[in-house]
């Protein structure tokens, strides 16, 4: 099998377009560069679950890598919104040279709509071996509030 290397990741000639001209086959060359080779910066989405129980909602995103401290939650009403970031420091030393990197730094965002609405007050967040576990309660009712006539 024959591989080329495109910016470092190697792509199969099987895989690569019969060039036309080479406007069409630099365009097409970049279109199969962007799907097969990893995601080197940008946002992703985390992956996740979202269980519905009698108390409320628990919700469990992977987030591989990320520290408590670069994770940002917010709850407003029924909208969930889960923010973090991976950050990699540099191990380089003097003499060494970085020949090829995957590790950089990323980002992950996600947002949805619970079907009922939440109580942010009892909300709460763990984060254990690079998985989130949101508890998000019910809100409560409101319930009638009686006057009297006087």
């Amino acid at each position: 099998m024959n591989l080329v290397l495109r910016n470092g990741f190697p792509v199969s000639r099987a895989l690569r377009p019969v060039a036309f001209n080479g406007s069409l086959e630099r365009l097409m060359d970049s279109m199969f560069e962007e799907f097969l080779a990893p995601q080197e910066s940008g946002i992703s989405s985390p992956r996740m679950n979202v269980i519905e129980n009698d108390q409320g909602f628990v919700v469990e995103a992977d987030m591989p890598g990320v520290a408590r401290e670069d994770i940002k939650l917010s709850v407003d009403n029924r909208r969930v919104s889960i923010e973090g970031e991976v950050k990699r420091e540099s191990t380089q030393k003097d003499g060494q040279n970085l020949l090829h990197s995957e590790r950089l730094v990323s980002k992950f965002s996600r947002s949805f709509t619970l079907p009922a609405a939440v109580d942010e007050n009892r909300a709460e967040a763990r984060l254990e071996n690079g998985v989130l576990r949101l508890t998000l309660p019910r809100k409560e009712a409101a319930q009638p509030k009686k006057i009297t006539v006087q």
